[in-house]
């Protein structure tokens, strides 16, 4: 297909969007709701756990989160409370918007299933890779991190739709491929502002692969992202040979991994491979 076609359905969708045509997924509602509990003082662990209790799917994913070797205490916990209870109120908020957004990628009616996986696949490696980062990084929550890793590609999702209903596009992924890498940033940046998120994770869709990002002398969500992204390049497949040496990477030099430089700070990176697959397995449905 044309490069022609390609500008054309990229300023249609555009188009579509500027119009409010385009439709952008919502924020779960049991997301939503636990969110504005956790963010009101009147409200304690008893109600975010009812809250939970309301959504078997959610509930259930909860629990075995907080029994996961990651969290896991000296015995297993069976209910809500008890997880809630382990894990805190803001770690609850993050991880029950993680699971309800990797459920919206695992459930949309496309035509176009290869590209979908695709984005699935790999968001699922930044959130995981995203989780251990964010644990090592100074002033970072883990949790938050990997919400950032799930949530850099959520543009990818009414794009996937959109092309979709395009007849020509059924049996040619790879251009579709092309369109969704150019313009998710830009949809997804529309659809975090539409869900309210603060700006150190709106900012993150249209960054991940901006390599030599360099806003403030701390990093930030983006920066943890842009490092995840990179490493996940070079743990599946070919990495994209315009992508720069790690150690040259503004936001990787900023994580501080490691106080020995850049070099140890790889191999600590390349050490946490067990911690990344573990964070890995609290994504999988």
């Amino acid at each position: 297909m044309s490069s022609g076609l390609q500008l054309t359905l990229e300023q249609r969708i555009l188009t579509e969007c500027a119009k409010g045509n385009l439709e952008l997924p919502s924020l779960p509602d049991i997301a939503l709701k636990v969110r504005t509990a956790v963010n009101d003082p009147a409200k304690g662990m008893n109600q975010i756990a009812k809250l939970l209790e309301m959504d078997p799917n959610i509930a259930a994913r909860v629990i075995k989160i907080a029994n996961s070797s990651i969290f896991s205490g000296y015995r297993l916990t069976s209910t809500c409370m008890e997880a809630v209870a382990r894990l805190g109120l803001h770690v609850i908020q993050n991880i029950v918007i993680c699971v309800a957004v990797n459920n919206l990628f695992a459930a949309p009616n496309s035509l176009l299933q290869y590209q979908l996986k695709k984005v699935l696949d790999h968001s699922r490696r930044l959130g995981a890779i995203s989780y251990v980062l964010g644990s090592m990084v100074k002033g970072k929550q883990a949790e938050k991190a990997m919400l950032a890793g799930l949530v850099s590609q959520i543009g990818a999702l009414p794009i996937i739709s959109y092309l979709s209903r395009i007849p020509e596009l059924k049996d040619n992924p790879r251009f579709a491929d092309r369109i969704v890498n150019k313009l998710s940033g830009q949809v997804g940046r529309m659809i975090l502002e539409q869900w309210n998120f603060d700006e150190e994770l709106v900012c993150v869709p249209e960054n991940m692969g901006n390599w030599f990002r360099d806003e403030a002398p701390e990093a930030d969500y983006a920066d943890i992202i842009i490092v995840a992204n990179i490493h996940s390049m070079y743990g599946y497949g070919k990495p994209d040979i315009n992508i720069p040496p790690l150690v040259e990477i503004p936001a990787f030099q900023k994580l501080g991994l490691s106080e020995l430089g850049p070099q140890a700070s790889m191999e600590i990176l390349n050490e946490a491979q067990e911690d990344i697959r573990q964070a890995a397995k609290m994504l999988v449905l």
